[in-house]
């Protein structure tokens, strides 16, 4: 297993360290570009991973109903729908 390399960047508003996270990881073939990265605080890129590891969608809502949230509730995951090209 590869570890995730966390980019430092300084949010002047905040003061605090933040990370690139690929919201689709990169060991499930994501990929680097704009639209598949999102700048987070680095604590909680850290605690996402430690909860999540790199699993797909469908897998941390299991995740998350199981063990998270008040069992009357129920996280749904679907995949978006292409948008197609003209």
């Amino acid at each position: 297993m590869s570890k995730t390399r966390l980019k430092p960047v300084t949010n002047p508003q905040e003061e605090q360290l933040m990370s690139e996270h690929h919201r689709c990881p990169r060991s499930l073939e994501g990929r680097s570009n704009p639209e598949n990265i999102s700048i987070v605080p680095i604590k909680e890129h850290q605690a996402w991973h430690l909860l999540f590891k790199n699993r797909p969608p469908e897998v941390i809502a299991g995740i998350i109903n199981k063990r998270w949230i008040d069992p009357e509730w129920e996280m749904v995951v679907r995949k978006r729908k292409k948008k197609q090209r003209r």
